[in-house]
């Protein structure tokens, strides 16, 4: 197993939060659509699995995002070296207009059925009755995602991510992984 993570200081309330959520859609959220599950997965064939997560605060300015990914021990350094090195291409090129759009449309659908179903939809007013929130909340936030373009995600991403700031965990069988 491989794991990135980082603690980012912003909670879901914040101007940037929306932009970083999408932008977390598009490189491992999305699943096979993502770049983390095309270059990891698709492309090199090193993982069963691969992507990303985020998880936003709205009680205070805090949010996790992180990557990971499932593969043989002996995968671990490519895998490691490839998380990296789409980190890098994300935030050297960027996202863009068309990557940008489609995601839009698959993070809103998403959030669309999870409202659909009972489980999902009783968290959500729950978790709002905790901080005060209305379901308007969420339609602002959906807003806020719909009106984001590849510059403004672009531009969140890299004021806040940097390759180098992630801690990585990589565990498993490494006893026979040769070097």
């Amino acid at each position: 197993t491989f794991v990135a993570a980082i603690t980012l200081p912003l909670g879901d309330n914040h101007g940037d939060a929306a932009a970083l959520e999408l932008g977390n859609y598009m490189l491992g959220g999305g699943f096979l659509n993502s770049r983390l599950a095309t270059r990891l997965r698709q492309k090199d064939g090193l993982s069963y699995g691969a992507g990303s997560f985020i998880g936003q605060s709205a009680t205070d300015n805090r949010t996790t995002m992180g990557a990971y990914a499932i593969c043989a021990p002996q995968n671990l350094a490519k895998v490691e070296r490839g998380f990296k090195e789409e980190m890098a291409r994300m935030l050297k090129d960027g996202f863009t207009d068309a990557e940008v759009a489609d995601a839009k449309s698959g993070l809103l659908q998403g959030k669309r059925v999870s409202r659909s179903q009972d489980r999902e939809l009783s968290g959500t007013l729950m978790s709002h009755l905790y901080v005060d929130r209305t379901m308007q909340w969420n339609k602002a936030y959906e807003s806020r995602i719909k009106a984001l373009t590849a510059a403004d995600v672009n531009k969140v991403m890299n004021k806040y991510l940097n390759v180098a700031d992630f801690s990585i965990i990589k565990a498993g069988d490494m006893s026979k992984v040769t070097q």
